[in-house]
């Protein structure tokens, strides 16, 4: 969990963000309040109809996503929507984009691996969701670091 302030500016949520991954990852973010570099064709088909916020938000998570994917050496491609309106990423990438009122974040990843990220206020998570969203490994995980914060 990354608990950051809304004016906290994007290298550190990147760092952040970063952190919560290895070297495999990338991450990537942009703030859809600032100008964007354009989005392709194939991609704006997509929030043509959208209201101007939800265009700004798809054009900086695009970006990100196409940053985190340089991060990794991979070339500027079009990331267009599927008919779920997930990401349809590049043969052998995969990633996950999520945006909050102040944010858009991507993070990225080659080979097998899926992933996935979101950027929510920090509040408490009920308990009974952690079999339902996390791996066994992740459970060890958030136990070890509760033990640890007890002692």
């Amino acid at each position: 969990m990354i608990e950051a302030c809304a004016d906290e500016d994007a290298a550190v949520i990147e760092a952040a963000a970063a952190a919560l991954f290895d070297s495999a990852v990338a991450v990537a973010v942009a703030d859809p309040h600032q100008a964007q570099q354009p989005i392709w064709a194939e991609e704006a088909r997509f929030v043509a109809q959208a209201v101007a916020k939800r265009q700004a938000e798809f054009a900086a998570g695009r970006n990100a996503a196409r940053a985190a994917m340089r991060k990794l050496g991979g070339r500027n491609v079009a990331i267009p929507a599927g008919p779920d309106r997930a990401p349809q990423w590049p043969i052998g990438w995969h990633g996950s984009i999520t945006h909050n009122d102040r944010w858009c974040l991507a993070a990225v990843t080659r080979g097998a691996a899926h992933l996935g990220v979101d950027i929510e206020v920090a509040t408490p998570l009920n308990p009974d969701l952690l079999s339902t969203i996390c791996s066994p490994e992740e459970r060890a995980r958030i136990a070890g670091s509760d033990q640890t914060m007890q002692a």
